[in-house]
């Protein structure tokens, strides 16, 4: 792995992304291999999100085809906890406030998903919570900087 010469001047052998190869002070090994966690989605999974609350279990969700599925106990999928979105192509931001810990799914043509941790809110401008003056389902990515949400 090379990343102090430009890709112009590097020699030939050696490479600047190394996938499933991790590289040692005098070797370059490979990674040891990989583990199912969820089973049986009929589509590819293209989306994971964690919840992650400052206290208490934290969640995983997997967004394949067009449905969200709760991931976090390893077997066999269950059953989609959201269903009708439009594609599995998702942006995904965690916070915490001292109204709760919430994750915000967008993806610039569904409404944006809520999930406070028991509840999945669609994000409308007439919801609970709401965002207004932006016709929501164009929001494409969500980023959290100094505590605040901004969506693109």
């Amino acid at each position: 792995m090379n990343d102090r010469d430009s890709i112009a001047d590097m020699p030939a052998k050696d490479a600047v992304i190394l996938t499933n190869w991790w590289p040692y002070p005098s070797y370059v090994g490979i990674r040891k291999g990989s583990q199912d966690h969820v089973t049986g989605f009929a589509d590819e999974v293209q989306t994971i999100a964690e919840y992650l609350p400052p206290s208490g279990a934290s969640q995983l969700f997997a967004i394949a085809g067009t449905s969200i599925f709760d991931a976090t106990t390893p077997g066999a999928v269950g059953a989609a906890v959201v269903t009708g979105l439009t594609n599995a192509l998702w942006e995904t931001q965690g916070i915490t406030t001292p109204g709760g810990s919430f994750v915000y799914f967008v993806n610039g043509t569904d409404s944006p998903r809520l999930w406070d941790g028991a509840a999945w809110v669609t994000v409308t401008g007439a919801s609970v919570p709401a965002i207004t003056g932006v016709t929501t389902s164009l929001l494409s990515n969500v980023c959290l900087f100094k505590s605040r949400l901004f969506f693109v």
